[in-house]
């Protein structure tokens, strides 16, 4: 939060004029970042699980020009697994229960305790929590930095299918001399494929074989049970991570970003 006052302060400081434009989309990257980067911990509700480095780049009038944001280590380990007392990423939360009834059947939502991957904690609502105002907050503050309504729709429908890849499970088949695996429930595979526009059958595959290339020849062996469940856990940290990392590009892209200019402001945050 207070990396979110700091900018907040350099930005109205900063005269008004050519850059009100410029920023208007400092002040929208904070909601995007904190919703993808932020959770609920056992000790702090707004928790920041990775480190920000934000550079206000300023011209000698002292109009605000750019910025750039930076980040680095984000906990994708929280993604699929939490620890008593904490949460998943606000993101998910504010998709599921701030959407409206037209958005939850558009990207196939359900509640929080339906998701392997939210509830391995009894998740409540803490009081003056407002999750649908949260959602339209993440929404506005996304229309800011330029994200366009499809755009926004692609963003929620790879969050949702990340959660249904925690649903996904499997079964070593119990016919035949065939070491591999069952892999279903059929409802969770066919749903992640249209939510991620990729075909069932590739999706099955990455899931249940891995592959293997040497100089020769390229193999394709299958994943044993616990091999499955971590390539599983690995997919799913993967597409968070691409995705927080490309919307954090498309952040940089908006806010007219140079790097190490003379006149800037720079700004650590550690996550705490």
């Amino acid at each position: 939060q207070s990396t979110n006052f700091l900018i907040h302060c350099l930005t109205a400081l900063s005269q008004k004029g050519y850059a009100s434009g410029v920023e208007r989309t400092i002040l929208g990257a904070g909601p995007v970042l904190e919703a993808f980067g932020n959770a609920k911990t056992a000790h702090n509700n707004n928790s920041s699980r990775f480190g920000k480095f934000i550079q206000v780049n300023y011209l000698e009038s002292g109009i605000v020009r750019g910025a750039v944001v930076e980040k680095y280590l984000l906990e994708k380990s929280r993604l699929v697994s939490q620890e008593k007392n904490e949460r998943n990423y606000h993101v998910f939360y504010y998709l599921l229960l701030g959407a409206s009834e037209e958005e939850k059947k558009e990207f196939k939502l359900q509640q929080p305790e339906d998701y392997f991957y939210l509830n391995q904690n009894n998740f409540k609502v803490e009081e003056g929590e407002d999750l649908r105002h949260d959602f339209e907050r993440l929404k506005q503050a996304m229309e800011m930095v330029g994200f366009l309504p499809a755009t926004k729709k692609q963003i929620f429908s790879v969050l949702s299918a990340i959660l249904y890849l925690g649903n996904v499970t499997y079964k070593k088949k119990s016919s035949g001399r065939d070491e591999g695996l069952d892999v279903g429930p059929p409802q969770v595979l066919d749903t992640m494929s249209q939510l991620l526009q990729v075909k069932r059958e590739m999706l099955v595959e990455a899931l249940t074989k891995r592959k293997t290339v040497t100089v020769n020849e390229k193999l394709i062996l299958p994943y044993s049970l616990n091999e499955a469940i971590t390539a599983r856990d690995s997919m799913a940290k993967s597409l968070y991570s691409a995705l927080f990392d490309w919307i954090v590009l498309r952040i940089n892209h908006a806010l007219l970003n140079k790097k190490d200019v003379e006149e800037s402001v720079n700004c650590l945050s550690i996550g705490v």
